[in-house]
């Protein structure tokens, strides 16, 4: 089932992209806010690589589940794929720049550089270090990313 959900939703989310770019050039780029139905897309560049950022989006966290779920007890695949697939958005977000808003462009950037400086501290978490120390150091060290990332969020809200 997991394996029909990966394969389905990445090609509807295109088909819907490809339909709201047609849609959108019969409109014209000037009514890109009032094209109804296409919630998702409302926030991205009318263009077809920053559409295809939903499909990204999705591919990555199926692709995760995919690799949790093969190779459960190879903690360095798994790592290495949270890895890959943050420098390869941050490669997307960085070179396409999505989204309409260039502050929201950089809060996606500064977001995922979060998510792959978090990525470092697992390797200290696998069995690889066996030193009980240094693993509580990597522990405080990835919570401090993720708690800087959260008040980053936070004060993104109230700004």
């Amino acid at each position: 089932m997991c394996l029909v959900v990966l394969l389905i939703t990445p090609i509807f989310y295109a088909r819907i992209a490809k339909k709201y770019l047609k849609e959108l050039k019969e409109k014209g780029k000037k009514e890109q806010k009032k094209i109804k139905n296409y919630k998702l897309f409302e926030d991205f560049k009318a263009d077809k690589t920053s559409l295809h950022y939903t499909v990204i989006f999705f591919l990555r966290r199926y692709w995760m589940i995919v690799v949790l779920t093969v190779m459960p007890r190879v903690m360095y695949a798994q790592v290495m794929s949270q890895i890959f697939s943050a420098m390869f958005v941050i490669c997307y977000m960085a070179s396409v720049r999505p989204y309409l808003s260039t502050f929201a462009n950089r809060q996606e950037l500064i977001n995922e550089i979060c998510v792959l400086a978090a990525a470092y501290p697992l390797f200290v978490l696998t069995p690889w270090v066996w030193e009980l120390e240094r693993q509580k150091e990597a522990g405080w060290t990835l919570v401090a990313f993720i708690v800087l990332n959260i008040l980053f969020n936070i004060a993104v809200l109230f700004y």
